[in-house]
């Protein structure tokens, strides 16, 4: 059980330092644009725990390395609590389409990096 606990730990390390340096190259919601940051992060997030949860199951990874790479990494990566916020703060600042057009975008572009990546791996 420490063994599972430290490598969801260190993946969320390694993945919330990742999601944070891509906040330092794109631009957010809190400006009133497009909230490319947490898009970009839950999009790439999608199309990697599709990947990794094809080759893992393939090769039969230790549940510590899938443990470390999908729920540590992959979830301390994308992020959908800042999804939501993005969403409301877009629609606080009237800007109605462009919230709508993030959230329904952010959901289809997920599910397809998903299952894009999961079919790469098969």
């Amino acid at each position: 059980m420490l063994r599972s606990l430290l490598a969801v730990g260190c993946g969320c390390f390694v993945g919330g330092i990742l999601r944070y340096l891509l906040t330092l190259l794109l631009p957010g919601a809190a400006d009133g644009r497009f909230p490319w940051s947490t898009f970009a992060a839950n999009a790439l997030g999608c199309l990697l725990i599709g990947l990794l949860s094809g080759v893992l199951s393939r090769i039969a990874a230790p549940d510590t390395l899938r443990l470390f790479l999908t729920v540590g990494l992959c979830g301390g990566f994308t992020t959908f609590s800042t999804f939501v916020a993005d969403g409301r703060a877009l629609w606080q600042q009237q800007l109605t389409l462009t919230a709508v057009a993030y959230l329904c975008s952010s959901l289809i572009v997920g599910f397809a990096l998903l299952w894009l990546g999961h079919r790469l791996a098969a």
